[in-house]
């Protein structure tokens, strides 16, 4: 994830059991691309990219993100 200026933010990862992760944020804007990952950390997925998003004050932002069939490897 990186801020919209380009700053690295980082990497963030939940196991695919949750089918969910929370992620706190200072209020800004981001861009970010999501994969999906098996255990010894190799790409599952093709990198799907996520909206731009702004983070106010106390924002909370909920993305669901769609991997197409033709996404997986």
């Amino acid at each position: 994830m990186q801020t919209a200026a380009g700053a690295d933010v980082g990497e963030f990862q939940a196991d695919c059991a949750a089918f969910a992760t929370s992620i706190e944020l200072p209020p800004g804007s981001y861009v970010a691309t999501a994969v999906l990952i098996d255990d010894a950390g190799n790409d599952r997925t093709t990198p799907i990219d996520l909206n731009a998003f702004h983070i106010h004050d106390a924002d909370e932002l909920t993305t669901p993100i769609d991997f197409p069939a033709g996404s997986f490897l």
